[in-house]
């Protein structure tokens, strides 16, 4: 519960980076690869992208690299503009 009221302030910036992120790449982008634009810890935004996954903002493609912990990732792209 801390960390969810710890996250509020940005957590709409931070899913606002996540769609111009995968906006500026349609071929896709994972979590892990969104970090690293922003020069973010490698898990900084998975929570966003599961959120926009479940709100029908993004979805996952047919690729899955492995990420920082050797775990596959989805690659996401957005669903509409």
């Amino acid at each position: 519960m801390e960390a969810a009221e710890k996250v509020k302030p940005t957590k709409q910036r931070d899913q606002d980076l996540v769609v111009q992120a995968l906006r500026a790449s349609p071929e896709g982008l994972t979590p892990d690869e969104i970090a690293k634009i922003y020069d973010q810890l490698y898990n900084k935004y998975r929570p966003r992208c599961s959120e926009l996954k479940a709100m029908g903002r993004i979805k996952a493609i047919d690729r899955r690299p492995s990420c920082a912990t050797g775990n596959k990732q989805d690659v996401l792209v957005l669903c509409y503009e």
